[in-house]
């Protein structure tokens, strides 16, 4: 295993975690309350929102206008794809729950610089793209479909949930890349419960229902509806790049993935927190080094 770091520069700078901030005492209070009274319907709401993503306003920063557009089908969804032809390395980005394709404006700049041929598309329910629910195997057909209207990547790069459906898709032994970039990746539903229920007062009783349900929908038990169980399929090379102080997905699911990934890497900065890391020119330079490395182009 490899452990890297970033000069002072990028926002490199003593170790800390952070959870995800606990709501206030009153509001803890009340849903413990309400989800020990009514565990089955707190946990049901909590379910149907767990799989619909907010539809935020697009980024300021627009994609690159020289970037071809086109719509691809995912099932019955209609995903919007942008690209940009190159000589370099094919790369692929997925961006994470509730953001766009726009969300790798900045990324998308850098890799042209080097070359590389760039596709970025809004996944299901999110941005451009049709579908009002999404999660993590919708997403990881998504992917599937946008390399089959697109060709082959050598190289992956996923944040946040898009990482977690960059991984269910490669671990599938007939899907093969050379490089996963895997950006604070979220999709360790054991921690996220746990997390969840620290921070709302959410009661145990209430927390059990909806393991039920989690494992009902994905047909496996809840330790293995994980991002660190299903890396160890992957057989492309996997490197990491999380934030100390990510409040959102704390960095010990990157650091729980190095221990199941012999040969990953891992760089952590600090400061950046989960969305900044996506803008900063040191992380920039860094997944563009690692899409320059790739030598000759994937085997479709």
């Amino acid at each position: 295993m490899n452990d890297m770091t970033l000069p002072p520069a990028s926002g490199l700078g003593p170790q800390s975690g952070s959870l995800m901030p606990r709501a206030p005492l009153p509001v803890r209070v009340a849903i413990r309350l309400a989800s020990e009274a009514f565990p089955g319907a707190l946990a049901n709401m909590i379910f149907g929102r767990m799989f619909t993503p907010p539809r935020r306003k697009m980024p300021a920063i627009p994609l690159p206008e020289s970037g071809r557009h086109q719509t691809v089908k995912s099932g019955d969804v209609d995903l919007a794809v942008w690209m940009w032809e190159g000589h370099g390395p094919a790369v692929l980005l997925v961006h994470g729950w509730g953001g766009s394709a726009r969300s790798w404006s900045p990324a998308v700049d850098a890799l042209r610089k080097i070359g590389a041929k760039v596709v970025v598309f809004d996944l299901p329910a999110h941005g451009q793209s049709g579908g009002a629910t999404a999660d993590v195997a919708s997403m990881a057909a998504a992917i599937g479909a946008v390399i089959g209207a697109t060709g082959a990547p050598d190289v992956v790069i996923g944040h946040s949930m898009g990482a977690a459906a960059t991984v269910e898709y490669f671990c599938n032994p007939r899907n093969r890349c050379r490089k996963l970039v895997l950006i604070a990746p979220g999709g360790d539903l054991p921690s996220e419960l746990e997390l969840m229920s620290h921070a709302s007062g959410l009661s145990s009783r209430a927390v059990l229902a909806l393991k039920g349900r989690l494992e009902r929908r994905f047909a496996r038990p809840l330790r293995e509806c994980s991002v660190v169980h299903a890396v160890a399929a992957v057989t492309a090379d996997v490197h990491l790049i999380h934030d100390r102080q990510d409040r959102v997905i704390p960095a010990d699911v990157s650091r729980r993935i190095m221990q199941e990934k012999p040969g990953a890497t891992l760089l952590e900065t600090q400061g950046l927190g989960h969305f900044k890391i996506l803008a900063d020119p040191a992380v920039h330079r860094l997944i563009a080094g690692i899409c320059a490395g790739v030598e000759a182009p994937a085997q479709a």
